[in-house]
């Protein structure tokens, strides 16, 4: 009964039948459960495990170092013993075998079980990774395995195969595949094809020709200065660049060449992160061949917002009642072209704005936005020049649509000329001495967003306010 119990505990342990649990009659006996021959896998192969039962001493001796049983002999006082066989992993191309035997003291026939590994498994593919032909033609590519192995594709154009499967060889020579690819009458196009053994698997693509429209860069980052670059195009086929309208204000694209395109993206005024496009497109609409180059610029970090200005979800700056000096430039300008754009304004009342480019020794230049009064261009230095203004005169309702606001200030000869141009249209001229040879730090100016009067009801959102130096 003992012994029945162990086999039900040990299914594995049991692995013909079970051992006869009968009265030993003093006759000298031994019975093992297990087969005459055993196949192990080469990696990693699982324990051999049977039983022996007997009345009498025995032994187990194994013609392999890589072969061990344990127990090797039997315990003094068990009449039934469960053996376990341990194999290392086969390093080796070739199969190998081993031979144990246990002996029985006093029984002259021994039990003999041959045990077979298989190979290390060996898989390696031997393939070409140049371009196939647009005209199609037959490719190859060999299969390097010691153990049987199939291929297979998800690709339709790369369905002709044979074969398809192998029985592998020990010798380590390649089974060639032929492929036969159809002719290619559209873009580029890639297939994965797989070899597969019982544990191993390898994967390669293969790539036929075609028409293509390709670029070496399709992520810019671009710093909020503005850049320009030229990105390389691999294209067998005639294109276009295209920019959409809600990014031409800022991106250019210009085609070189049929391997060249320049990409410019201007100075970013806004305060946020601002992104764009640009689509290279194949001119034959009927091959839908398209390319997309990604743009992310960085916001404009050269400004201060003072108390009472506000990023909104657009990373528009919103000035409010609060400091008089809403915005102030970090840099300081000289000759050029500022440009302020407008998401929104809403100014009530009295409250006024100031667009003041001020040198901090009296120099300056200012439009000042007085809805419903006289609104002002001006400059006046520190020597005791005075106002010079240019005055117009603007509604609530004007001063509100207002967009764009544009100063270009040009150096002509001993004075300067500056020119304010609203929605694009120009609204004033004034010109005088340089005040940049007069003033200090070379009659440098920083930029000030100034407002006066403002209450709860009024603002002023900026999209972005911009500079180009002409120096």
């Amino acid at each position: 009964m003992m012994i029945f119990a162990l086999c039900i505990v040990g299914t594995t342990a049991c692995q013909e039948f079970d051992i006869d649990s009968q009265q030993w009659d003093g006759a000298l006996k031994m019975e093992i459960d297990a087969r005459d021959s055993y196949t192990a896998l080469g990696t990693s192969p699982a324990d051999i495990v049977f039983n022996i039962s007997s009345n009498t001493p025995w032994s187990i001796t194994s013609s392999e170092q890589w072969c061990k049983p344990t127990p090797a002999m039997s315990a003094s006082s068990a009449l039934t013993s469960t053996v376990t066989v341990a194999m290392e992993s086969n390093r080796a191309l070739e199969p190998r075998t081993a031979t144990l035997i246990i002996k029985g003291e006093g029984i002259e026939e021994a039990k003999v079980i041959t045990i077979t590994q298989e190979a290390k498994n060996e898989l390696e593919v031997v393939y070409d990774n140049k371009i196939a032909s647009v005209a199609g033609g037959e490719i190859t590519f060999g299969v390097i395995s010691n153990k049987a192995w199939r291929v297979s594709t998800t690709a339709q154009f790369l369905m002709d195969m044979e074969p398809k499967s192998g029985d592998g060889r020990n010798d380590s020579s390649p089974e060639y595949v032929t492929v036969t690819l159809p002719a290619n009458d559209g873009a580029r196009r890639t297939g994965t094809v797989t070899i597969k053994t019982e544990l191993n698997e390898f994967a390669f693509t293969i790539t036929q020709d075609g028409v293509y429209l390709e670029v070496a860069e399709n992520n810019l980052v671009i710093p909020e200065e503005g850049e320009e670059k030229i990105i390389a195009v691999n294209a067998n086929v005639e294109w276009r660049a295209e920019v959409a309208e809600e990014y031409a204000d800022y991106i250019t694209a210009e085609k070189l060449s049929v391997s060249e395109l320049k990409i410019a993206v201007k100075r970013n005024g806004s305060f946020a992160t601002r992104t764009g496009e640009v689509k290279l497109i194949g001119e034959d609409s009927s091959l839908e061949l398209e390319t997309k180059i990604a743009i992310s610029q960085t916001g404009n970090t050269g400004f201060t917002l003072a108390a009472g200005t506000t990023l909104d979800e657009n990373g528009y700056a919103v000035v409010r009642k609060g400091d008089r000096n809403s915005i102030v430039s970090k840099f300081k300008t000289t000759t050029g072209h500022i440009t302020f754009e407008f998401a929104d304004i809403n100014i009530t009342g009295q409250a006024n704005l100031r667009f003041n480019m001020y040198a901090g020794t009296g120099n300056q230049y200012n439009y000042f936005l007085y809805p419903g009064d006289l609104t002002k261009l001006g400059l006046v230095t520190a020597g005791g020049w005075g106002y010079q203004f240019k005055q117009h005169k603007v509604t609530a309702e004007q001063a509100n649509a207002m967009r764009k606001l544009e100063f270009f200030v040009e150096e002509n000869a001993s004075m300067i000329d500056i020119r304010v141009l609203v929605d694009g249209q120009e609204v004033g001229t004034v010109s005088k001495s340089n005040v940049w040879a007069d003033g200090q730090d070379n009659g440098k100016m920083n930029i000030y967003v100034q407002q006066t009067g403002f209450t709860d009801a009024d603002y002023c959102t900026i999209k972005s306010i911009s500079y180009e130096s002409y120096e």
